[in-house]
């Protein structure tokens, strides 16, 4: 009963953020956390996935905001700019250290690579999305961020 309860939030939460573009009567995901948001198609197992992804990725936005001093938002980080800030944010969110041997490692390095999978899917959601609606502005810093 509960976990129907979570994962009927869940699912509401997700689907929420879906919007219809003009002229094409598509869904797409409005925000970029919601690129996720095919995942939840796939059932129960899915969604618990998805709400894992989001709480990583909210971790790693609290440290973002941490290091700006001030709110902001996943997308702004999108681009070439902020990709050495999203770098060094991973880094203190997976614990990295240098070695005895001089190898950098981390603590968590499944934290950093879903984060990094979920990150790779985000920008290539803002690359569609301005491709959908012909913005070759918004192209250019999501198409640098998924080349770096």
């Amino acid at each position: 009963m509960f976990g129907e309860l979570i994962l009927n939030d869940v699912q509401e939460k997700l689907l929420g953020t879906l919007t219809s573009v003009p002229n094409k009567g598509k869904k797409v995901p409005r925000h970029a956390p919601a690129c996720l948001i095919g995942c939840a198609a796939y059932g129960r197992k899915r969604a618990l996935d998805v709400s894992a992804r989001m709480r990583e990725l909210a971790r790693l936005l609290i440290r973002l905001q941490r290091t700006n001093h001030g709110p902001v938002r996943l997308e702004d980080f999108l681009d070439r700019n902020g990709f050495d800030k999203v770098i060094e944010a991973l880094e203190v969110e997976g614990r990295s250290y240098v070695h005895d041997s001089g190898r950098r490692l981390c603590k968590s390095p499944a934290f950093i690579l879903k984060v990094g999978n979920s990150l790779l899917k985000c920008a290539q959601l803002k690359r569609g999305s301005a491709l959908c609606s012909g913005d070759d502005v918004s192209m250019k810093p999501a198409d640098d961020f998924i080349t770096l």
